[in-house]
């Protein structure tokens, strides 16, 4: 069966299967019991000491993700737990290091030893970290492990520490001048519109006749791409070309709708975007990806003049409730506006009461030219 067919835990097992010990995995339980759990901290000390060279260390970290990934929830907590306590900061070496630098007086031997604390500093299971990265889709396993860290890193200081010390080397790895950014089309590999159709986030794709309408001529899409994961999109961005500010998101997703010529569009909505790796969370690429967009729309399609979103903005209901709060409110045209929306619709002349009436989902277009004036 070729690989691309396989749950994504046994494509990284048939990887690395070149790799790990040739005498197999260690036997242990999918919740790796406390009887077991030496085991584990003596493969990991193995790893880290790389006796026998760089090959010697990347079997043992081929093996220890494949013992990782045939655990359950409870065996992974345990496993982490292990690398988060047991390979951190030696604090007595660090307050040792630091000792001994503060009552340096020779110049170059304080350098040396400023050396030596930045050494010290860093947690050992760093150096594991980075040689799971070094393995065939280590990349993208690093990423599902921290995904299962965020669920229970709460439950120690240690497991903080270890997130910690993951987002920051995925944060040098995932820096926006390594990521690649492509448009995704109807003639884009199967495999990719299907991950399109599970990772949407925020508008949900109903069928491949609702996919194929949101990649039409004037609709585009774009992704980026890390080269250790060619085919995972990171996030995407649905893009759709109109004339003039569009009203609705319905209006947007209605497969019905005729299409709108690219060359004579003028506006750009930008109505949907979604991050698709949990393990990503906290490091951003939304607002570098939407650049990267503009640009290129700019340079293939001069025409478009506007550049607009339907999404959520962060802060507005704040803003617009310091806005209200302020004395000369009342005498402004959005009171105005909210006085005759809320006679028309039956509710109280608020903002909070005319977001929330049910008119609000389906306003008219002369209601939405209302509402859009102040």
């Amino acid at each position: 069966m070729s690989s691309r067919f396989l749950p994504p835990w046994q494509r990284l097992q048939r990887a690395w299967l070149d790799w790990r010990q040739l005498d197999g995995l260690p036997a242990v339980s999918p919740d790796l019991p406390p009887a077991e759990r030496s085991l584990v901290e003596k493969l990991m000390a193995e790893c880290l000491a790389a006796r026998h060279g760089a090959v010697s260390a990347r079997q043992h970290a081929a093996t220890l993700g494949e013992l990782y990934l045939t655990l359950d929830q409870t065996g992974r907590q345990h496993f982490l737990e292990i690398l988060a306590s047991r390979f951190s900061v030696d604090r007595d070496q660090v307050r040792e290091v630091a000792r001994q630098l503060a009552e340096q007086t020779d110049q170059t031997l304080f350098a040396r030893q400023v050396s030596r604390l930045q050494e010290v500093v860093v947690a050992p299971r760093q150096q594991l970290l980075r040689q799971f990265n070094a393995l065939p889709q280590g990349v993208k396993f690093l990423i599902d492990m921290r995904a299962d860290l965020l669920g229970f890193r709460q439950a120690s200081s240690d497991l903080q520490g270890l997130d910690a010390d993951l987002k920051q080397l995925l944060a040098t790895w995932f820096d926006v001048g390594f990521l690649q950014v492509e448009r995704i089309s109807w003639q884009s590999p199967a495999a990719l519109l299907e991950k399109l159709m599970a990772y949407e986030a925020v508008h949900a794709i109903s069928s491949w006749r609702d996919l194929r309408h949101r990649l039409e001529s004037d609709r585009h899409c774009y992704a980026f791409f890390h080269p250790g994961m060619p085919e995972e999109p990171l996030i995407f961005v649905e893009v759709a070309l109109v004339k003039g500010l569009a009203t609705s998101i319905q209006s947007l997703l209605d497969e019905t709708a005729p299409e709108v010529d690219p060359a004579k569009a003028d506006t750009a909505i930008f109505y949907s975007i979604s991050n698709t790796q949990a393990g990503l969370q906290g490091i951003s690429f939304g607002p570098f990806l939407i650049k990267e967009v503009v640009d290129s729309l700019r340079a293939t399609l001069p025409n478009l003049k506007t550049f607009s979103t339907l999404s959520p903005i962060p802060g507005l209901s704040r803003w617009l409730g310091s806005v209200m709060s302020d004395p000369t409110f009342q005498e402004s045209l959005l009171a105005e506006t909210l006085v005759t929306i809320g006679e028309q619709w039956g509710v109280p002349p608020t903002l909070h009461a005319v977001l929330a009436a049910p008119q609000f989902k389906e306003a008219s277009a002369d209601d939405v030219e209302t509402l859009q004036e102040p």
